[in-house]
């Protein structure tokens, strides 16, 4: 908590004492565990029940998860429970963009491990992962984290598994 003293409005010589509080909504580091954990099981449940690499995930509140997959060019949406351990449903989604393809390409780290990555540089809840560049050059899995006040993207290249960036908005 931090303490601001700011002048009282009928007496110009007298300071009133305002609590301010700070992180009130932030996440905890228990929160935060889980939260990682359930967005990997989500994802590795979706990858062995329906095959395929998984490229894509979005947090869908009480809804659970969406894993998008990709196997031979065709993707596939899959809905996992919140806890990441049931599929609910899973739907064909036509063939992976150009884009996303070539990226993936390039991926030896799973998007599974670029969650683990990203927890471990940031607290908070997990809320999304895609493809991305960083730098032009650079292809990522760009995690999205929650932290309680704000959207934080964590970059995970997709080669060595390191973080190459971290974007608060």
């Amino acid at each position: 908590m931090t303490f601001k003293l700011v002048p009282a409005a009928a007496a110009g010589s007298l300071l009133a004492l305002t609590l301010t509080a700070c992180g009130n909504d932030s996440v905890s580091s228990g929160d935060a565990e889980d939260s990682a954990k359930r967005a990997v099981a989500a994802v590795t449940l979706a990858e062995s029940e329906v095959g395929g690499t998984a490229f894509e995930l979005d947090e869908e509140g009480r809804s659970g998860w969406d894993v998008d997959l990709v196997a031979d060019n065709e993707v596939t949406e899959v809905r996992v429970n919140r806890d990441g351990t049931k599929v609910e449903k899973a739907q064909s989604d036509g063939r992976i963009d150009a884009d996303d393809r070539l990226r993936l390409e390039r991926a030896t780290v799973s998007l599974a491990d670029a969650i683990t990555t990203a927890a471990g540089e940031v607290t908070g809840l997990v809320k999304g992962v895609e493809l991305d560049r960083h730098r032009v050059t650079t292809v990522v899995w760009k995690v999205e984290i929650y932290d309680g006040d704000d959207d934080i993207d964590v970059s995970v290249d997709v080669s060595s598994g390191e973080v190459v960036n971290v974007d608060r908005d």
